[in-house]
């Protein structure tokens, strides 16, 4: 849920920054938001798929009602279900077909597989805080969990170094992974871990938050 809630905040943040850009030219609104989708995460109850999960169901709302579901056979045909969602590569899978884009899976070299080792350390810091957290909620071991949390903190610091590693000199990667460090680092309240990465960081692209 954090890495693909992640993923829209940034999707629309970069259509924010294209329509900001855009203003200048002209101002058909309409036009523009034709061809930005609006994306949001819920949380739905139990399909009993749970042998194929983690699963992620892509629902289409239907524009005519409002921001309610398409019914009947209409609701089959704008479903897509997709399971073992268990990667940072598969919320990009899902992510892209959301936004009907084609996903490029044969880039190779270097800053890739950087990007690579950072999405793997973020993913299991994420998945190990959730966890930690919900044991430590049921058991009340709020020692035990600020311990692993602090442990958490350290693997998101090392996965934002090893991204800004693979961001080299491109500045608009260098921005973009300050911004995802940032968000999830507002996530777990602890702003000064932001700070101290700020400060270790290239600063990012005038203009970007």
């Amino acid at each position: 849920l954090i890495e693909n809630e992640e993923l829209i905040t940034e999707h629309h943040f970069q259509k924010e920054q294209e329509q900001e850009q855009q203003e200048g030219g002209y101002n058909d609104d309409s036009s523009l938001q034709q061809h930005v989708p609006y994306l949001q995460v819920i949380s739905a109850g139990c399909t009993h798929h749970c042998t194929v999960g983690p699963n992620v169901f892509l629902r289409r709302m239907n524009p005519k009602g409002k921001g309610k579901a398409f019914v009947g056979k209409q609701q089959e045909k704008n479903v897509q279900h997709f399971t073992r969602v268990d990667s940072v590569a598969q919320c990009n899978r899902v992510m892209n077909c959301a936004l009907e884009a084609n996903q490029d899976d044969e880039k190779t070299g270097n800053s890739v597989l950087l990007q690579r080792r950072a999405d793997g350390i973020r993913w299991k810091a994420l998945r190990e805080l959730v966890r930690t957290e919900a044991a430590s909620q049921e058991k009340g071991q709020i020692q035990f969990h600020n311990h692993y949390k602090e442990n958490t903190i350290t693997m998101l610091q090392k996965a934002h170094e090893a991204e800004i590693m693979a961001a080299g000199t491109d500045i608009r990667k260098q921005a973009r992974a300050n911004r995802r460090s940032k968000r999830i680092f507002i996530r777990l309240d602890h702003d000064k871990h932001i700070s101290s990465m700020a400060a270790s960081t290239p600063p990012p692209e005038d203009g970007n938050k």
